[in-house]
């Protein structure tokens, strides 16, 4: 914990956006698709039951409309919400700046700020105008950190 100190507050300042982004978005998945899906997982196995064939009626994961709620992503989701979490409590956080743009799921998040969930803002504009803060954010973090890497700064 030494290096949680005063001293450390703008490189907490710096890296907030990316932690909010994806914390926000991987708690927001998982909870819309991971946890319903491990109930039921536990659910129809725990219960003893007579062996049935499944059909394309019973299937329990019906698709979802929204591109954000995938399954597909659920994996990308935990992996970046673990590395997120461990290095926010145990590394610099300056690192996430430069782990962050190659996970996939940083581009997922901030398309879902953008867009939306499945393209709605439920009607009060916050989505569409942390979207487009965010890409601000990520214009202007880019242009300043080239400039950092070229010079051979950190957090470049």
């Amino acid at each position: 914990m030494h290096y949680w100190t005063l001293s450390q507050l703008p490189n907490f300042i710096i890296s907030l956006p990316v932690f909010l982004l994806l914390i926000g978005f991987c708690g927001y998945h998982i909870i819309s698709v991971f946890l319903p899906q491990l109930r039921l997982f536990v659910f129809l196995n725990s219960a003893p039951s007579p062996r049935t064939t499944t059909t394309k009626r019973d299937n329990p994961n019906p698709p979802h409309p929204s591109p954000f709620l995938s399954p597909t992503i659920t994996p990308h989701a935990i992996h970046a919400f673990i590395l997120t979490l461990t290095i926010l409590l145990t590394s610099h956080v300056q690192i996430i700046l430069r782990q962050a743009a190659s996970m996939p799921i940083t581009y997922w998040a901030g398309a879902w700020l953008v867009v939306g969930d499945g393209g709605g803002d439920g009607g009060d504009g916050r989505k569409s105008k942390c979207g487009r803060w965010w890409v601000g954010w990520s214009c202007i973090w880019g242009m300043i950190s080239l400039v950092l890497w070229v010079a051979f700064l950190p957090p470049a």
